[in-house]
């Protein structure tokens, strides 16, 4: 048995679901309680004992370069997998195949905040024979994955077997033999989905289910979860109301206890913000008023439920 040490963020998506917020950002630096969401993944890999990342980049590649400028994070090394032309998560892993070096590697959706227990995760799949190991959820909006035992039977009743019973997290472990699996892409190919090799690994009794219990798990596709992680975490923030300790904040303004206010932000005199989100360098007008709104560079005037 050997611990896993190296992980796979999956950081090329295009974040359509998140616009505009993703218009000036990927989605995995999109702040997150003044922090990238990245950093939050990035910190539970090393909790569980990851010390080399690789991620892959395509939509604003640029800001990842701006992000982690010496490609470390913590001290550990990071390794960008640029894709001109989008790859699909199949596509995606096959580019990497060096980072392997014969070796299992984690694999975390960057777009997902979860407290999934990932060393839980790597020592079932180290401990098994299995060529990947999902870790899965017993409740979800897609609980499309087919179970027999412990091993996975069928993904959303492609193999007719059953249409399921829990949902795939977005996180899993596999080992290099899942890319003799994955077909090579070309322009006429691209991109490769995944989802063919994972049926083709529970087709030869290769995939195995990591059986999570009841945890926090959220995917970051809506503005909606947006807001409610950030304000889940503003409520338990080392500061008071989630604000970060450079924002400068008129004393006449007021600021609920649920808004993230972020770094180098400016409220101005009147300002009242309720349950919203303000990225780092914002500026807010004098008398401005915001409810559930999430303000990425300037506000003013009264608004609810925008983006700004």
């Amino acid at each position: 048995m050997s611990s896993i040490s190296k992980a796979f963020i999956l950081g090329a998506g295009l974040g359509t679901r998140l616009q505009p917020l993703t218009h000036s950002l990927p989605k995995p630096l999109v702040p997150i309680a003044n922090r990238p969401l990245v950093e939050h993944t990035l910190d539970a890999c090393i909790e569980a004992g990851i010390t080399s990342f690789i991620i892959n980049t395509h939509h604003l590649a640029e800001e990842w370069s701006k992000a982690f400028p010496k490609q470390t994070y913590r001290g550990y090394p990071i390794t960008f997998s640029h894709e001109p032309i989008l790859l699909d998560t199949g596509g995606g892993l096959k580019q990497i195949e060096s980072f392997f070096q014969g070796e299992s590697i984690l694999v975390v959706n960057g777009d997902i905040m979860s407290n999934l227990s990932l060393k839980d995760l790597m020592q079932q799949h180290s401990q098994s024979e299995a060529t990947t190991t999902l870790a899965l959820l017993a409740e979800g909006p897609n609980c499309n994955i087919a179970l027999n035992g412990n091993l996975i039977s069928d993904l959303r009743y492609e193999r007719g077997i059953h249409a399921g019973t829990h949902q795939f997290s977005g996180i899993y472990c596999t080992r290099p033999a899942i890319l003799e699996q994955i077909p090579k892409s070309t322009p006429k190919s691209r991109p490769v989905s995944i989802i063919p090799t994972f049926l083709k690994l529970a087709e030869a009794g290769k995939l195995e289910a990591f059986l999570s219990p009841p945890i926090s798990w959220n995917d970051l596709g809506t503005r909606e979860v947006y807001l409610k992680v950030n304000q889940q975490l503003a409520l338990t923030a080392e500061h008071p109301a989630g604000i970060h300790p450079e924002a400068v904040i008129h004393p006449s303004a007021k600021v609920d206890a649920t808004s993230t206010i972020g770094a180098g932000v400016i409220i101005a005199e009147g300002c009242e913000v309720k349950h919203s989100v303000i990225w780092p360098k914002a500026v807010l007008s004098k008398n401005t008023k915001l409810d559930h709104c999430i303000v990425r560079q300037h506000a003013s005037g009264n608004h609810s439920q925008k983006d700004l």
